[in-house]
């Protein structure tokens, strides 16, 4: 959907972090728009999960 994740310090919260990825103008009327966005969300959840349980 969009480019390869980038990690990061979250703007204004040095102690956060942040992933995040670029989506190029997407066309936010599409029927599955929900779904893959549901979908990616899940992925990120899956892969961050166990690596948050061991902090």
């Amino acid at each position: 959907m969009g480019d390869e994740a980038v990690a990061g310090v979250f703007l204004g919260r040095t102690a956060w972090r942040r992933i995040s990825e670029t989506w190029l103008d997407p066309d936010l009327d599409g029927p599955d728009v929900p779904f893959d966005i549901g979908v990616r969300l899940v992925d990120y959840i899956r892969a961050l999960q166990p690596i948050r349980s061991d902090a």
